[in-house]
């Protein structure tokens, strides 16, 4: 076993510097096609996060002002503004912040006060990844609150949005 294991020491037999040398550009391109993939697929990823992100965003506003609007009592429209009373019998607004208002977007509850305080209506991932929420106009017609444009932007992109969205205030019902 001794022999054996000298005479493979001793043996001359192995890869020629020209074949390490091509091996190694072989591994070099490789690894650089895959190095540049990475970004492109970090982006990909991260458009669709935000995507995900901002469909959920349009979701959950579209649920939470059904889920508002439909008990209200008191409604009444003024310009881009809905008042009402909310079902714990407080006075309530629902208003587009916009650029206007600083933290204050559709997103984070529409803009409905309890208290001068502000309800989010998304996690604050959702909200902090600067997805906003908002409306172009909003009117209440016999009974029904009907929003047009609504839309959820990232940054100045528009990600996803509805053209127009109502409810049927259920106190109005005769």
């Amino acid at each position: 076993m001794m022999k054996n294991l000298k005479r493979r020491l001793r043996s001359k037999k192995g890869f020629t510097l020209a074949e390490v040398f091509i091996a190694l550009l072989i591994m070099l391109m490789v690894s650089a096609v895959v190095a540049a993939g990475i970004p492109a697929a970090s982006k990909a990823y991260d458009k669709t996060v935000t995507a995900a992100n901002a469909q959920t965003l349009l979701s959950t506003t579209l649920s939470c002002l059904r889920d508002e609007l439909a008990t209200a009592s008191g409604v009444t429209c003024d310009g881009g503004e809905i008042r009402y009373n909310g079902g714990s019998g407080g006075k309530r607004v629902i208003y587009n912040g916009g650029d206007s208002a600083p933290g204050i977007h559709l997103c984070e509850y529409l803009g409905v006060s309890e208290t001068g305080r502000d309800r989010l209506l998304v996690s604050r991932e959702v909200a902090g990844a600067n997805l906003r929420a908002s409306y172009e106009s909003v009117s209440y017609t016999n009974g029904v609150v009907t929003f047009t444009g609504i839309k959820v932007f990232n940054g100045s992109e528009e990600i996803a949005g509805i053209d127009s969205y109502s409810i049927k205030v259920i106190s109005h019902i005769s």
